[in-house]
C-alpha cells in the first residue's frame, strides 16, 4: 500500500517530465497529454493493485494456483465488459478506467482467498495448542504440505487438520515446508494486515531489495531499446511497438514458469537427496521447451501477417526483415525464466544482482555503439537473451544441482 501511494505521488507530481523523457523525439504534447491522463487513472489503483501482486504471491507460496487463475479471469471479464461500454464514449480515459476495475475485481479476489486462509490458520494455531496441551508439553511446528498448512511433531509425525477430526496421523511428506517455526509464536493469531516489526522488516528488505533491482533492471533494459528505436524515426517506432507488443504476448507463457519454479522447488532444495529437485526441474526444461518451440512458430507466423496490425506497407517489410531476431528471442525466453526462477529459489540473489548489473552494461555499451541501424535494437534484445540464458545455465548446474541439497537455503517460497 505505501509503495503504491509512492507511485502515485510520483506520477501525479512529476508524470509529465517522466512521460516525455520515455517519449523521446517522438513525443508531441498531444501524445504526452494522453499517456498522463491514461497513466493518473491507472496509478490512482495502484495500492490495491500491488496488494494483489502480493496476494497472488502469497497464493502461489502455498501451492494455491486455483485463485490467481479464477482473479485472472474475473480481471478479464471486467476488462472486456469495461472497454466495450467506457471506450466508445470516453475513449482512452475509458480503457484506462476498465483496466483499472480489472485490477480492483482481481485483487479483491485474492484478498479474500487470502483471508480465508488465515482465518483456517489461524485455526490451526489455536489446534496446536490444545494438541501441545494434551500431549504433555510435546513441541509441535505448522507446516505447509503441498499448500495445506498442517502440524509436524518434532518426532516426525505430521498431524493434518483432516487426520486431527478423524483421529488418524499421517506421515510427514518429504515436501513439507516450514510455515513457522518460532515456538513464540505459537500463542499468537497471524493478522489479516499488519505492519512488520524491525526484525521482519530487515528480512524482507533483504529479499525486496535485490528482486527490486532485477526488476527494475529489466525495465530499463526493455526501455533502453524502446529509447534507441525513436532515434530511427517515427516509423521505426511503429514496428517497434508492434514487434514489442508481440513479443510480450508471447513472452507471458514462459514468465509462468519462474512462478513455478519459485513454488514448487523450495521444498525440495531443502532435502538431502536432490532427486526430487531434479525432477521438478526437468519437468519445468520440458515444459520450457514446448512453449518455446510453440512461441517460436507462432511469432514467425504472426510476424507474417502483418496486416493484422497495421495497413502500412513499410511497416509490414520492417517487421518481416526482423522476423528471426523476436523469433529467437521469444525462444530463449522460457528457458531464461525457468533457471531465473531456480536461482530465486535457491535465494543466490547477490548473483542475480551482479549479473544483472553486467547483463544491463552490456546491453548499453551495444546500443550505444553498436547499432547505427534499428536491426541493431532487436540484435541487443537478442544478446540480451543470450546473455542471461547462459548466465543463468551455468549458476544453476553449479549452486543447485551440483552442491549437495542440505547445504541450501532458500530465500522464498513464493513467486515473485
Amino acid at each position: 500500500g505505501i509503495l503504491g501511494g509512492l507511485i502515485t505521488a510520483t506520477v501525479y507530481t512529476v508524470g509529465t517530465p517522466l512521460l516525455t523523457w520515455c517519449a523521446g523525439d517522438a513525443g508531441n504534447v498531444a501524445l504526452i497529454q494522453a499517456a498522463l491522463s491514461y497513466t493518473k487513472i491507472r496509478c490512482s489503483v495502484s495500492m490495491l493493485s500491488i496488494m494483489g501482486i502480493v496476494a497472488q504471491s502469497i497464493c502461489l507460496a502455498v501451492q494455491d494456483t486455483t485463485t490467481p487463475v479464477v482473479a485472472v479471469v474475473v480481471a478479464s471479464l471486467v476488462n472486456i465488459i469495461g472497454d466495450g461500454t467506457l471506450i466508445p464514449k470516453f475513449g482512452i480515459q475509458g480503457a484506462a478506467a476498465a483496466t483499472a476495475a480489472a485490477s480492483v475485481a482481481s485483487t479483491l479476489v485474492l484478498l479474500a482467498s487470502i483471508r480465508e486462509k488465515v482465518k483456517k490458520w489461524n485455526r490451526l494455531a489455536s489446534m496446536t495448542k490444545t494438541v501441545n496441551g494434551n500431549n504433555n508439553g510435546a513441541t509441535k511446528q505448522t507446516i505447509v504440505v503441498d499448500g495445506k498448512p498442517v502440524l509436524k511433531q518434532k518426532n516426525a509425525t505430521t498431524v493434518s487438520i483432516e487426520s486431527l477430526r478423524n483421529g488418524t496421523a499421517v506421515p510427514l511428506l518429504s515436501n513439507a515446508v516450514p510455515f513457522s517455526t518460532n515456538d513464540d509464536d505459537d500463542n499468537k493469531s497471524i493478522p489479516f494486515l499488519s505492519l512488520p516489526d524491525q526484525r521482519s522488516f530487515g528480512d524482507l528488505l533483504s529479499l525486496v531489495g535485490p528482486i527490486f533491482f532485477v526488476l527494475l533492471g529489466k525495465i530499463v533494459c526493455y526501455s533502453s531499446l524502446t529509447l534507441k528505436a525513436t532515434s530511427f524515426g517515427m516509423l521505426s517506432v511503429a514496428t517497434h511497438n508492434i514487434m514489442m507488443r508481440i513479443f510480450f504476448f508471447h513472452a507471458t507463457f514462459g514468465d509462468s514458469l519462474t512462478q513455478a519454479a519459485q513454488t514448487y522447488l523450495p521444498s525440495t532444495l531443502l532435502e538431502t537427496d536432490n532427486t526430487n529437485m531434479k525432477r521438478v526441474l526437468k519437468k519445468l526444461i520440458v515444459l520450457a521447451t514446448g512453449i518455446g518451440l510453440a512461441a517460436f512458430a507462432s511469432t514467425k507466423i504472426v510476424l507474417k501477417m502483418g496486416r493484422l496490425f497495421t495497413s502500412n506497407v513499410e511497416i509490414i517489410a520492417s517487421m518481416a526483415r526482423h522476423t528471426n531476431f523476436i523469433s529467437l528471442a521469444v525462444l530463449l525466453h522460457s528457458f531464461i525464466m525457468v533457471l531465473e526462477g531456480a536461482i530465486i529459489a535457491n535465494g543466490d540473489l547477490k548473483y542475480l544482482v551482479a549479473t544483472y548489473t553486467c547483463t544491463m552494461g552490456v546491453l548499453f555499451a551495444q546500443l550505444k555503439f553498436a547499432s547505427p541501424h534499428f536491426a541493431g535494437v532487436w540484435f541487443a534484445l537478442l544478446l540480451f537473451q543470450t546473455l542471461r540464458l547462459l548466465q543463468f545455465k551455468s549458476r544453476v548446474i553449479y549452486r543447485v544441482l551440483l552442491q549437495p541439497s542440505a547445504t541450501k537455503r532458500p530465500v522464498t517460497d513464493g513467486a515473485v
